[in-house]
């Protein structure tokens, strides 16, 4: 038998909800197990209402009158909405007749075809009682923390190994990639009932809007431990162009290029990690032969940072965290950059997705820092570590899109001080050309004829 979804909340939309007929139908609702009524009449309270579910499986329950609205209305609003919801219109029968032949009218909206079903309100609650409502194919028919990051130290922006494959990681995956990475999740992380129960709300759907997948796709970042872990390591380690949390990666930067999710830029952050000797060596030579107005020290990590706030958890992470041999704990204090444009800062502020409302903000692979100092710090507990003064530059390729643009502004500059120079030759070669007429003006008087008589007169004035 095939397993039934088992929804929590149920929202009905009707202005005749609190009706007496309707009334009966409440009561019959509320006997079936885990479900929570909610009885709306208008659609602005209804969103409300949407806007204050969390990631739980949803019905939304509508008559026919409201739907277009309600419609409207969430795909409005959408930056504001964490659920997925099923959508059921119950109406008259020769009305869902009528919707069944040309749904048009009623859904102008993708999201929602895969999503919806139609029904008589009589059908619907008999059908609730059954628990049969949350398979679609019964009723009438469906219109179809703290982890460290690895990071390279370069002196010159020209020795970053960047993979030839960036550009692509900023373009929107197909439906099909989102619904493998779905349940690569569900597979991977079988053990995590939270994780299942979130991703199978969204495994079923290819259309899901971005402001709502980014949402849930956050929420496994916060919800699995072991999800950055092993996305960081096949990051590090896997050279292939085809690598499975690639499709991660594209809908964040997606989101991100979208202004979907917000970035962050207010204050200084912290990130813990740890870094060896010859690192060190690396840092201190750089910046101790740092040429004049240039940056000494570039690092650039090539998987996600998680970075925090509050430098007191410095303190929580030298005690979590154990080191290996040659190995020493360290802390980057990043700056905030004001010159920075906002489309540059590849991050993004986590706290609302987060269980536990954790101030951290992650940024993205491929993000460039410029390290100004390296310094052996202790702790209150005489624990040494070595804080590393930085700011924060930007993504790579703006930052070589910012070095090109800089170098063909230099060529144009030289085109137009030759053309310059060249222009002042032939103004030169004109001056030139003037005085040698005048000279020989001068040397040759000049000769007028007599045509009654045919002499010869000099004009030697």
């Amino acid at each position: 038998m095939e397993k039934k979804e088992q929804y929590r909340i149920l929202i009905w939309l009707d202005k005749e909800v609190n009706g007496i007929y309707n009334k009966s139908n409440q009561d019959l609702i509320k006997n079936v197990g885990n479900i929570q009524l909610i009885t709306v009449t208008d659609v602005k309270t209804c969103m409300i209402k949407i806007k204050e579910i969390k990631f739980k499986k949803t019905i939304i329950m509508v008559s026919a009158k409201l739907a277009q609205s309600l419609f409207k209305s969430f795909m409005n609003d959408l930056t504001d909405i964490s659920i997925i919801p099923k959508i059921i219109v119950f109406t008259s029968k020769d009305t869902m007749k009528k919707i069944q032949k040309d749904p048009k009218d009623l859904i102008k909206f993708p999201f929602f075809k895969k999503n919806l079903v139609i029904c008589q309100l009589g059908v619907l609650v008999n059908e609730l009682q059954k628990e049969s409502i949350y398979q679609p194919k019964t009723i009438s028919k469906n219109i179809n923390a703290i982890q460290g990051f690895t990071f390279d130290i370069v002196n010159s922006l020209n020795d970053l190994i960047i993979p030839n494959n960036l550009s692509s990681l900023t373009t929107l995956p197909k439906n099909s990639e989102i619904k493998d990475f779905n349940q690569f999740l569900i597979d991977t992380f079988s053990s995590n009932t939270d994780l299942k129960y979130l991703i199978e709300q969204t495994i079923d759907y290819q259309d899901i809007p971005l402001e709502i997948l980014i949402k849930y796709w956050l929420r496994v970042y916060t919800i699995e431990p072991n999800f950055i872990k092993e996305m960081n390591k096949s990051l590090n380690d896997n050279k292939e162009k085809n690598n499975i949390y690639n499709t991660y990666i594209r809908v964040l930067y997606s989101a991100l290029n979208k202004k979907i999710i917000k970035f962050y830029n207010n204050s200084t952050i912290f990130i813990g990690t740890k870094i060896t000797k010859e690192e060190i060596n690396k840092i201190q030579n750089n910046i101790n032969n740092k040429k004049p107005n240039l940056p000494s020290c570039f690092c650039y990590n090539k998987a996600f940072i998680s970075t925090f706030i509050n430098d007191n958890l410095i303190d929580i992470f030298m005690e979590k965290v154990k080191l290996e041999n040659n190995e020493f704990y360290s802390f980057f204090e990043i700056q905030k950059n004001d010159l920075i444009k906002a489309q540059s800062i590849p991050n993004v502020y986590i706290k609302e997705y987060s269980f536990t409302g954790e101030e951290e903000i992650i940024f993205f692979p491929f993000s460039c820092f410029e390290i100004s100092s390296i310094e052996k710090k202790t702790n209150k507990k005489n624990k040494e570590y070595y804080h590393i003064g930085s700011i924060y530059l930007g993504k790579y390729e703006d930052i070589i899109q910012k070095q090109e643009k800089k170098v063909e502004e230099k060529k144009e500059e030289k085109k137009v001080e030759v053309k310059k120079e060249e222009k002042k030759v032939e103004v030169k070669k004109e001056e030139k050309k003037v005085e040698i007429k005048k000279k020989e003006e001068k040397k040759i008087p000049e000769e007028k004829y007599d045509l009654n008589f045919g002499i010869n007169l000099i004009d030697l004035n």
